[in-house]
């Protein structure tokens, strides 16, 4: 399918594109670009092992599953700065500010030391072995990969009592169908302001507050910061709690308002 073959080769310029940058031009945007584009190229990987099971998918996208994965740990690193910031108390955490951007910087050369000429070779390597894949992805094979993809969304979004969990595989199961529509050029799917877009941009959020959420928990249960400081993460804790609270209930009537919702509407608990 040109369609496959035009994603495939986009998703290569704009990787190869942000792994070529030098490092003083990556910011906080540029690893959740790459991140993106991995996800992007993961849901392609996806749809190839369920139309032929001689693509190997796990060997193939190894090589981006160890960028992705480090890009992730910055990335968080990352977030968890900009959110601290947010919060008029942020002056009083000067020693835990202190360890994360070490933390930043730590996990950042980690990043950059494995971005080497070797591994872009295996990158550059892996997108010649894709190719030949693509020619056995059609119209029906890929229909009934978005049908299933589309059963599986539908089981976690019409469920009474919705889990944290659940919220975790729905996120990345609506990333993927939307990744797959475009890519198919139905552009039924393509609009920015459609329900489907909406939740998944709440669920986004949701995700970034339960980063959060969890490098607090740790900072705290560790007691490697003084007591003082120990009080204050409490409290932002809380209120980041709160906001994850409240913006579950956002998600709810996101949940309700979406296409594959198809049952009446109901309270969830998480």
């Amino acid at each position: 399918m040109k369609e496959l073959e035009k994603y495939l080769y986009n998703r290569k310029l704009a990787i190869e594109f942000i792994l070529e940058k030098p490092r003083k031009k990556f910011s906080a945007s540029t690893f959740h670009k790459l991140r993106v584009e991995i996800k992007k190229l993961n849901a392609l990987f996806d749809l190839l092992s369920t139309c032929t099971e001689s693509f190997n998918r796990k060997k193939t996208f190894k090589p981006f599953k160890i960028i992705f994965r480090q890009a992730g740990i910055v990335r968080e690193l990352q977030l968890e700065e900009t959110l601290l910031k947010n919060f008029k108390l942020i002056s009083l955490l000067s020693d835990y500010m202190i360890s994360i951007r070490k933390n930043r910087l730590t996990e950042q050369r980690v990043f950059f030391s494995m971005i080497d000429i070797k591994m872009n070779d295996r990158i550059k390597n892996k997108y010649k072995l894709i190719v030949p894949f693509l020619s056995s992805v059609n119209k029906l094979n890929s229909e009934n990969y978005l049908n299933e993809k589309t059963i599986s969304i539908k089981k976690i979004i019409n469920r009474t009592n919705i889990q944290a969990e659940q919220i975790h595989e729905l996120r990345k199961l609506l990333k993927m169908v939307s990744y797959i529509r475009k890519c198919l050029s139905s552009e039924k799917y393509n609009d920015p302001e459609s329900k489907n877009h909406k939740l998944s941009g709440l669920l986004g959020k949701w995700h970034d507050l339960q980063v959060m959420i969890r490098h607090l928990n740790k900072a705290i249960d560790t007691g490697e910061i003084n007591k003082d400081e120990i009080i204050l993460l409490k409290k932002i804790k809380a209120k980041i709690s709160s906001d994850s609270y409240n913006l579950f209930e956002k998600i709810k009537k996101a949940i309700s308002e979406s296409e594959f919702f198809t049952g009446n509407k109901q309270q969830y608990m998480y």
